[in-house]
């Protein structure tokens, strides 16, 4: 080696030059292997500065190297990871932006940002600054908002086999429905549900096998709301779990403190509060479901041990009831008793009870919540009530109630069915779907496992859908000749692609006679003040994933033109 290029062994000066020197050609392959980060050329450039270094001091390894060089060459190696990484992010493929959406803050992302309530209107705020797509975060959690139907369509339904899938929720796991039909990830047992219901509930609610059924509960509802009209929003949740209870199990619910209705009605109080994004935050820390319920702050495992008995009571004790009947031969006809008598075997009875008490649980509470709004609709809504009544007695008369047959011919009562639906949707939010794959939409990168939530309160207040969207008018939903148009948009209040409601046929069926049987039998208005003046009472709803009216005043009469039908309705209980 050449004398200028020898040094004292014993320097430590010397010792970093040695050192920084190798870094430095070290740094120098690395940059001419180029961009492909391939494996092989960055450990020869490695090699080749090793070589370098120990050229340049052959006799730079003393016994005194660990108290002399040791630290600066840990130096050195610290700047290499760090270089690797810095290279690695600069030469890797450039992945498209995230949709637009509020800025995250560091490590908790957009936690203090998510809307604490109503969160389906702050997105439509959100939409008006970032666009119909947005983007945000929870700790780490992607979450996307559609805020228009054309997006939703293009995901949910184009892309279905993409968006199909669901988030996991600790706190659905928690409760105890995790394989229940709403909540299963997509995949062999969510077909099996899915078969279960379109082939009970889908192929067979407009056929005459449970049409009278509904026919009898309505009947029963307008006997309830002549004897204590006070108590309507207690006989809506008591038909509407009638209905699905006569319907599943062959069961006759025995009025407003039916045990199962009450077990029911609770249990979606829960489930309802619990999936919000934000509601809680074991849904993006899950490791927080191991916290036990008798440790401070741990408010929903101590509920979640209440909720897991009633979810275990509502998927067994039914279908064992059906069972143990079915075997006696006293079981009613009903979608459980039909499906024992033709299995061959028990093997998908666990999977059959989980579908069975979804249909219950979500069919109990949601058209129980579209009665009561329709009631709330008829009181600031005087004029529709009236025409709706005009159509009625046009088509059916006063002699009779109508019947599912007079559904063609009442246009007017099926654009209303469409406007309750649209002026305040059951479900604001749409159930999550989840990303299967990573996947990218208008340019923006979505990745594997994002939350996608459908705005369906936005699309249904859209102001270029729908003219002044918070007016309740029927009207919008009928052409220029008095026909209701064929536009489908009540589905959207069903949910999309391959995850949209299997009962929704059945909640149509049962929301129309009902409407139009109430509105055939009473005049429903605004409550008088002390001084005898009709008062809009306050209309509130609960913040929740479905958002059921608060308590309310009515004042529900029987009208005099129907009295024939008001004395066979007091009859139908003697």
């Amino acid at each position: 080696m050449p004398k200028s290029l020898r040094f004292d062994q014993n320097s430590e000066g010397q010792c970093l030059i040695t050192t920084s020197s190798v870094f430095l050609l070290f740094l120098n392959s690395l940059a001419a292997t180029g961009p492909k980060r391939n494996v092989v050329p960055m450990y020869k450039a490695w090699k080749r500065s090793c070589y370098l270094g120990l050229s340049l001091c052959p006799e730079f390894v003393p016994s005194n190297m660990l108290s002399t060089t040791v630290p600066i060459a840990a130096l050195a190696v610290s700047l290499i990871v760090l270089y690797l990484v810095a290279h690695r992010r600069l030469h890797k493929p450039k992945r498209p932006p995230y949709p637009p959406g509020p800025a995250p803050s560091l490590i908790i992302g957009n936690l203090l940002d998510t809307p604490p309530t109503e969160a389906w209107l702050a997105y439509i705020k959100w939409g008006s600054m970032y666009g119909d797509v947005i983007h945000f975060t929870i700790l780490g959690s992607h979450i996307v908002v559609l805020n228009s139907l054309d997006d939703i369509r293009e995901l949910f339904e184009k892309r279905s086999n993409l968006y199909s899938d669901r988030p996991h929720m600790a706190t659905i796991d928690l409760l105890g429905w995790g394989q229940s039909t709403a909540f299963l990830s997509y995949g062999g047992p969510l077909r099996k549900h899915r078969q279960f219901a379109q082939q009970a509930i889908i192929k067979h609610s407009s056929l005459s096998g449970f049409l009278p059924i509904v026919t009898k509960k309505v009947n029963t509802l307008l006997h309830s709301l002549l004897a204590t009209p006070d108590d309507f929003m207690r006989h809506h949740k008591t038909f509407s779990a009638s209905v699905v209870m006569a319907i599943v199990y062959g069961y006759d619910v025995a009025g407003v403190n039916d045990h199962f209705m009450a077990v029911a009605d609770e249990t979606m109080d829960i489930m309802t509060q619990a999936m919000l994004p934000g509601a809680t935050m074991m849904n993006v820390l899950p490791v927080l479901r191991f916290i036990p319920p008798w440790f401070p702050g741990a408010v929903f495992q101590r509920l979640a041990v209440s909720g897991r008995k009633m979810a275990k009571e509502m998927q067994e004790v039914p279908f064992d009831m059906v069972q143990k009947q079915t075997a006696d031969g006293t079981a009613a006809p009903s979608l459980v008793s039909n499906f024992i008598k033709e299995s061959k075997s028990t093997q998908d009875y666990d999977l059959l009870k989980q579908a069975c008490a979804s249909l219950y649980g979500a069919g109990t509470d949601t058209t129980a919540t579209a009665l009561t709004t329709f009631f709330h609709a008829m009181i600031a809504n005087p004029d529709v009530q009236a025409m709706a009544q005009r159509e009625i007695e046009n088509v059916v008369g006063n002699g009779r109630l109508p019947n599912f047959d007079d559904r063609p011919s009442l246009p007017y009562i099926g654009a209303l069915l469409k406007e309750l639906l649209r002026w305040r949707p059951v479900l604001p939010l749409c159930l999550p779907h989840s990303t299967r794959q990573n996947d990218v939409y208008k340019g923006y990168y979505i990745p594997k496992g994002t939350t996608i939530l459908a705005n369906i309160w936005a699309i249904y207040h859209d102001p270029r859908q729908y003219k002044d969207p918070h007016n309740f008018d029927p009207s919008r939903f009928l052409d220029e000749n008095g026909e209701l148009k064929d536009d489908n948009s009540e589905a959207h209040a069903f949910g999309f692609g391959r995850r949209f409601c299997p009962g929704k046929h059945l909640a149509s069926n049962s929301l129309w006679l009902s409407i139009a049987s109430i509105l055939a039998t009473f005049d429903i208005q605004a409550p008088n003040n002390a001084a005898g003046v009709r008062v809009l009472p306050p209309m509130d709803y609960a913040d929740a994933m479905i958002p059921r009216p608060l308590p309310f005043s009515c004042s529900i009469t029987p009208r005099a033109s129907m009295s024939k039908v008001i004395k066979e309705l007091q009859e139908l209980r003697k």
